[in-house]
């Protein structure tokens, strides 16, 4: 809702200043309890502008070294630091996935799953709750967890990839007819899949 106003506005220089007082009104003042669990996650928000404004600056560094570096950092803030420093591995994987090559077989992966990411957000949770709630998982040998884990990725991904594909492409392209249909002077282009 924030962004909603603010990056009509004063676009996202807006944005990243409510999240700089944000976290610093977290660090300085005693906020309610709903606002400092939100606050808890603007330096999270805060590096993915960063990164956006950081692009064009860090394409030379390709996708590899900085998703190597954000799991490196995601290891190091796990195993030696704690819950704090993740804003660091946003930024870093978040320019190594901008700066993917989507005509190699793994960006087209990942441009796919990029377009199907809201429908990821949709639907991992139903995925997950129904691995969790119908598998006897207390049951089975140890190492069982990590394929079922990994199987229900697999299966929150093909699941999603399906809605997007059969579900959310084609609504957005009836809303981009409807739309042009209201105002045939607007230039909105279709951005999902064409």
């Amino acid at each position: 809702m924030v962004a909603a106003i603010l990056i009509p506005i004063s676009g996202t220089i807006g944005i990243a200043a409510f999240l700089v007082a944000g976290i610093l009104a977290l660090q300085y003042f005693d906020l309610p309890w709903w606002a400092a669990r939100y606050a808890q996650h603007y330096p999270d928000f805060l590096a993915g502008i960063v990164a956006f404004w950081a692009r064009d600056y860090l394409q030379r560094f390709g996708w590899l070294l900085p998703m190597l570096l954000g799991a490196f950092a995601f290891w190091y803030m796990i195993s030696c630091v704690g819950s704090t420093g993740f804003p660091i591995v946003w930024f870093l994987l978040i320019i190594g996935f901008v700066n993917l090559n989507i005509t190699t077989a793994f960006g087209r992966f990942g441009a796919l799953l990029g377009d199907a990411s809201y429908s990821i957000y949709l639907l991992h949770g139903s995925v997950y709750a129904v691995f969790i709630n119908f598998l006897p998982l207390e049951r089975m040998p140890v190492y069982s967890p990590e394929f079922v884990r990994f199987t229900a990725l697999g299966i929150v991904c093909l699941t999603s990839v399906a809605s997007w594909m059969f579900f959310e492409r084609p609504m957005a392209r009836i809303g981009h007819r409807l739309a042009k249909r209201a105002d045939p002077a607007a230039t909105t282009p279709l951005v999902v899949g064409q």
